[in-house]
């Protein structure tokens, strides 16, 4: 299904069973107004789950933490607000986008792995 968004019970089945990983592109998804995964009943059923920013054709800005506060948001629309916590969202962006690529030497500062730093203020 496109964009994971609209699944059913086999669906989410598959993804538990084959250890899929799920890219949840949160503006994108509203941009062309696909909808909203059931992230959190991914995540509730064992799926590994990343947040990316897709591609410039169906997103306003490569921001990965904007992109975290967007599916944060959405998906607290979708369930409640204490469901979507912005430490989840910051997990789900960090090393959430580590397991879904299969890596273990990103998604976290730690000693030993693969930064990408950006200063924020």
């Amino acid at each position: 299904p496109r964009e994971c968004v609209h699944l059913n019970e086999a669906d989410i089945n598959f993804l538990t069973e084959t250890n899929t990983g799920v890219s949840y592109n949160a503006s994108s998804n509203m941009i062309l107004g696909s909808g909203i995964p059931p992230i959190l009943t991914l995540l509730d059923r064992g799926v590994r789950v990343g947040i990316g920013v897709d591609g410039s054709a169906s997103s306003d800005s490569n921001n990965l933490l904007g992109e975290a506060r967007q599916a944060m948001l959405l998906q607290r629309v979708q369930q409640n607000a204490d469901k979507m916590p912005a430490r989840k969202a910051l997990e789900l962006a960090t090393r959430g986008g580590a397991s879904i690529l299969n890596r273990d030497d990103i998604g976290s500062l730690e000693v030993g792995k693969a930064d990408r730093c950006s200063r924020i203020s």
